[in-house]
């Protein structure tokens, strides 16, 4: 048990965590440990083969290396999305850190996963090269073929099941509605007094903190792919502007409301073969 105070700010993916962390990152004043380094994950919640969503599981090593990463006389934040969904992990966290606190966000699960299906997108033409995106383009219009529909995190849904659970368990969270936060700036810095962070500004513009525009430029480290990427950088924002403006007008959301409406307990069992696109 240690008497190390850490904030850990949780909930679903794509639900402004890397909004969130870009602006604590800034701050010189607290301790932000790195994001979504997953070192109390206990499951394999994504079973994908994508590195950027298979977590680095750090739980075989020793509590010492995250306790090196703590300062004791200061509030310690740590950002990891895919806490909510292993109790097993938050119960560890409960038991060895009696006075860390839970901060969960909530969005609505369409949204969530269109924007999730937009970065999809965004990635494809930014990693395409390095062999990460195996299949072609085209398949973002073929719904019943696109990866983005396939994604597991469709199976992590049902907020009220997993809220019972950690309630049922007495692991004390309190939860935002995104929606809510974003809709006025002024939640947002509300909030960020809520969990002692001061010095954000209105007159911030949100764009310095968030990855919505992914900057357009090719993951090639050579000089070769530095001037590559200036010469294209039009082309393919081009390129991804009109990919996004396609897929938008193609995506289910009445079909999408439907199935996530389903009285299921954890939807693990949602397959897009159920959804009947022409």
């Amino acid at each position: 048990m240690y008497k190390h105070i850490v904030y850990f700010l949780i909930g679903c993916p794509r639900t402004g965590s890397t909004f969130l962390y870009n602006i604590l990152k800034t701050k010189k004043d607290i301790n932000l440990l790195p994001k979504e380094n997953h070192f109390f994950l206990t499951s394999k919640i994504f079973r994908k083969k994508n590195y950027y969503d298979t977590p680095k599981y750090q739980l075989n090593t020793s509590i010492n290396y995250y306790l090196k990463k703590l300062k004791i006389n200061q509030i310690n934040y740590d950002i990891n999305t895919l806490y909510f969904y292993d109790l097993r992990a938050l119960k560890i966290i409960k038991k060895n850190f009696p006075n860390s606190k839970f901060f969960c966000f909530l969005r609505d699960p369409v949204s969530r996963h269109y924007s999730h299906s937009m970065t999809q997108i965004k990635k494809y033409f930014l990693y395409r090269e390095l062999g990460d995106f195996d299949f072609p383009l085209e398949n973002f219009y073929n719904l019943k073929k696109s990866m983005v529909f396939q994604n597991t995190m469709l199976s992590f849904s049902n907020y009220k099941y997993f809220k019972k659970l950690l309630k049922k368990n007495k692991i004390k969270c309190k939860y935002y509605n995104y929606e809510h936060l974003f809709m006025k700036k002024i939640n947002y810095i509300n909030f960020l007094k809520e969990i002692k962070v001061s010095g954000y500004k209105k007159k911030n513009d949100e764009r310095i903190y968030s990855l919505k525009n992914y900057p357009i430029k090719l993951y090639d480290r050579s000089y070769y792919g530095k001037i590559k990427s200036l010469v294209l950088k039009k082309f393919y924002k081009k390129k991804i502007n009109d990919t996004l403006m396609k897929f938008k007008k193609i995506y289910p959301f009445n079909t999408m409301k439907k199935l996530f409406f389903k009285n299921s307990k954890n939807l693990r069992h949602f397959y897009i073969t159920s959804i009947n696109i022409k």
